[in-house]
This record gives structure tokens, C-alpha cells and sequence, in this order.
């Protein structure tokens, strides 16, 4: 009904309950009533006012936003010429007409009044445009002026959540317009960011670029996830393959309070990369402090490789706080943690008196040669060991490694002692020079002596 015709309706309604009192007209008034309530019933049916505001939402320059009405009833259709006033946190208004009437029928419709850029963030149109900044981020309220008002405190800015019809902030932002376009779930989404909902459903408005990603740290465009200069990056320096008697199993353990997807790029002994870079190390997300375990097995099949040349380094990505750790184990069960590293010195080279025999493993972790890589050993006691500053790799190309055990050093050093001996490492530019320090016990397994606590 047209709000001529209604105002109408309500007019003669007034006038028949004010007749309908007079004594003259009483037994007249029953059926006054009867014909009031219809009246009323097709005011209240046949026009705007039983929409009622059921969602807003803002990005953080306030480019992006919506607000979603939602009804039960039909006949809702009649919105020309009715207000829609935003009244900002410092009581300042802003008004927007509806230039027309909404489609109908109206029963269990929603419809979507949104800015110019919500188009492109969502990929699906609202039935009307709003102005950017219609509402306010540090609160105010939405007057469907004769239907309905919602009143609101400082909105979630973070592009993912929404404010709801009761001004409850922080649930999940599900725009929807009339009709029934919106972010619905497939099957087939898979959940990136693992914040409980998939592909289709998880847009980050504020990365155009990445519509299924929820996180834009650096501002760039480019979600988290995706996102190489934004990435974590840690390591792995001793990755044995599946033809190995000695099986590593890697732990990627996510330490952050979020969930994380990991990739990898794996480089052998010789720093050459196998497979792609960046390789997805798992289809499921990783819950916060949950884990991911790999073998070699199972990289060799990620990156369509057979066993590598030597121990391998593993790159893994993240997009928050993440700990690696890897468990070696022998053909008899016994088991060690590979997978701790130092710069500058290790202290546990075994003389020729050691039960154990010992191995150091130099690893470029850069992407430079790193040069003229040279070291001083000193016994027990301080003193000295052969010459000072003795050059034990001329050269050590990126991501290569290079293993020296006892016999070598004592080789290069030209002397033999007892006892465990520490050597100290320098080179032209050593910040990506990384020492693995493992003694070989019992003819089968290796110990890692890397780790240690320094003070400094």
C-alpha cells in the first residue's frame, strides 16, 4: 500500500474508533471494530514498518559497509520516500531516502544497503547504495524512521566481524541481499585461516586481492597466507632421507595463537632446491599448539622427489610464531633432537679418546656464498690447538652444508689431542653461517651437542 493510501487507512481507522464510542452509534460498534482491526491488519501488512535492522558492518576507513534489514512479513515493499538517518557518535545525522520500493514479496527477505565498494569486495551487488561513511566506527545509531532503530556502541573494524540487530558486536559478518546472494558455504571450501568457515565464506574485505584470505598485516594487497614478505620463516638443518637408517620425524608445532597453514622448499646437501618452492605441507589447518608431523616419506612425496643427496634443509613458512623440531631415531629405537644450531662456536669435539666420534656440520642457511670459513680449536685447558684462524672451507655456496668430522679437523689443524676441544668459527660474512655439532654413538645413531645455554 502506498503511504498516501496508508496514512488514509489510518485516518478513517481514528474516525471509526472515535464514532464507535458515541452512544448514538453503539450498536453500530462491533461491527466499527470489525472493520477497524481490518484495517489496521492491512496498514500493518501492506507497507514498510516490520523491517527491522539486522546487521551492520564497517571496514576501518569506512569505505566498506552495510546494513542489513531483515522481515517476516509480505507486503514490505513500500520503502520510497522513507528515511533512513545515521546519527554519528557526536550527534551528527545523515539521511538516505529510498529511492524506491523494494522488490517484493517480502516474507523472510533480506535486504541490503551497502557503499560502493562493497561490490568488489564481495562480489555481489546490494539493492542500495549508501554513501561511504554512512555509519559511524566509534558508535551511533540507524533510524528506519516509522520501523525500526538501532542503537550501537564502537563497531569491529577488523574486517571480518559485525555488529547484529541487538548491538551485539563480534560475530561473524554474513551480508545477504534480497536476492538471497551473500557468502554461503560449499561443500568444497576449505577453511584457510581455520576460523570456521571455508573459501567462499571467509572474504577479508580489506585484501582485494585475496578474497579468500582474512589477514593483510603488511597492507600490501596480499593476504597472510599468501603472502611471501609477510611470512615466518624457520628451519630445518638436518632432514635424513627415507633410504636412511637413522628416520626423522619432523614436528612443525604451532606455538601462535592462531591458525596457520606451513609451506616448504627443501634444498640438499649441495643447496639445490628439489621440487617447488614453497610446497603446502598439509591440507588441513593447524589448530593453535597443535602439530603437523612429516617424514621423508611423505616430503619426498610432497615435492614429487626421490632421497636426496646428504642430510637436507627444509624452509617452512608460517604466518605467526611457530616452533620446529625434529626427532631422530636409530634401527634400535634410540632418539634425538636434531634440530638445534649455533653461530660462532660448538664445545664438544671429541679427542681421540671420545667413545663417540664427532661430527660439525657447516650450513649456509643465506642466499649468498659465504667465505674464507675459518677456525681456532682449544683444549680443555684454553691453549691453543695447531694454528689460529686455520682455513677449513674456502667456500660454501647458499644452502649447502658440508660435514667435517674429528679426522678432518685434526687433518687441517694438524695435530690429534684427548679430550673435548672447542672451535670457534669466523668468515668474511658469517650471519648466515650456522654450526651443527653431533657426536655418532654406538655405530648407529647421532646426538646433537649444539645445544647450550650462553650468557652473556
Amino acid at each position: 500500500m502506498p503511504y498516501e493510501l496508508s496514512t488514509i487507512c489510518v485516518t478513517i481507522a481514528l474516525i471509526l474508533f472515535a464514532f464507535a464510542n458515541l452512544a448514538i452509534l453503539k450498536s453500530f460498534k462491533r461491527p466499527i471494530l470489525i472493520l477497524l482491526g481490518f484495517l489496521f491488519s492491512s496498514y500493518s501488512f501492506a507497507t514498510f514498518h516490520l523491517w527491522q535492522i539486522n546487521e551492520v558492518f564497517t571496514n576501518s576507513d569506512g569505505t566498506i559497509q552495510f546494513i542489513e534489514l531483515s522481515t517476516t512479513a509480505n507486503g514490505q515493499e513500500f520503502l520510497k520516500g522513507h528515511d533512513l538517518v545515521s546519527t554519528d557518535s557526536l550527534s551528527a545525522t545523515q539521511t538516505f531516502t529510498f529511492p524506491a520500493n523494494s522488490p517484493a514479496p517480502t516474507a523472510n527477505k533480506k535486504l541490503l544497503l551497502a557503499t560502493v565498494g562493497f561490490e568488489a569486495a564481495y562480489g555481489f551487488m546490494p539493492d542500495f547504495v549508501i554513501p561511504a561513511n554512512f555509519l559511524d566506527p566509534a558508535g551511533g545509531s540507524i533510524n528506519l524512521v516509522g520501523a525500526d532503530i538501532l542503537i550501537f556502541g564502537a563497531l569491529d573494524t577488523d574486517g571480518i566481524s559485525s555488529t547484529d540487530g541487538s548491538g551485539v558486536s563480534g560475530q561473524i559478518a554474513s551480508p545477504q541481499n534480497f536476492a538471497g546472494e551473500g557468502l554461503v558455504e560449499t561443500a568444497i571450501s576449505v577453511d584457510f585461516d581455520g576460523g570456521g568457515y571455508g573459501g567462499e565464506r571467509d572474504i577479508e574485505f580489506e585484501v582485494p586481492l585475496d578474497v579468500i584470505e582474512t589477514l593483510d598485516t603488511d597492507m600490501d594487497g596480499i593476504g597472510d597466507n599468501a603472502d611471501s614478505d609477510n611470512a615466518t620463516l624457520g628451519r630445518v638443518y638436518l632432514m635424513t632421507n627415507s633410504a636412511s637408517d637413522n628416520v626423522t620425524f619432523l614436528h612443525i608445532v604451532n606455538s601462535s595463537s592462531n591458525a596457520q597453514s606451513f609451506t616448504g622448499t627443501l634444498f640438499n646437501g649441495d643447496g639445490d632446491q628439489l621440487g617447488n618452492a614453497d610446497t603446502p605441507l598439509h591440507v588441513e589447518i593447524i589448530s593453535p599448539q597443535g602439530r603437523l608431523i612429516l617424514t621423508a616419506s611423505e616430503l619426498e612425496s610432497l615435492f614429487f622427489v626421490g632421497p636426496w643427496a646428504g642430510p637436507a634443509i627444509l624452509e617452512v613458512r608460517g604466518t605467526s610464531s611457530f616452533d620446529l623440531m625434529t626427532k631422530l631415531t636409530s634401527p634400535s629405537g634410540l632418539i634425538s633432537n636434531t634440530n638445534c644450531v649455533r653461530q660462532n662456536n660448538v664445545h664438544n669435539i671429541g679427542g681421540l679418546d671420545a667413545a663417540s666420534f664427532t661430527y660439525v656440520r657447516f650450513i649456509n642457511q643465506g642466499t649468498a656464498p659465504i667465505d674464507n670459513i675459518t677456525g681456532t680449536l682449544y683444549d680443555a685447558n684454553g691453549t691453543v690447538l695447531g694454528d689460529a684462524g686455520t682455513l677449513l672451507i674456502e667456500s660454501l655456496n647458499p644452502k649447502a652444508a658440508v660435514w667435517l668430522n674429528r679426522n678432518n679437523l685434526s687433518a687441517l689443524f694438524s695435530i690429534d689431542w684427548n679430550g673435548e676441544a672447542s672451535l670457534v668459527v669466523e668468515a668474511d660474512s658469517d650471519e648466515d653461517l650456522r654450526l651443527l655439532n653431533l657426536n655418532f654413538v654406538n655405530g648407529e645413531t647421532f646426538f646433537n651437542f649444539s645445544c647450550y645455554e650462553s650468557a652473556n
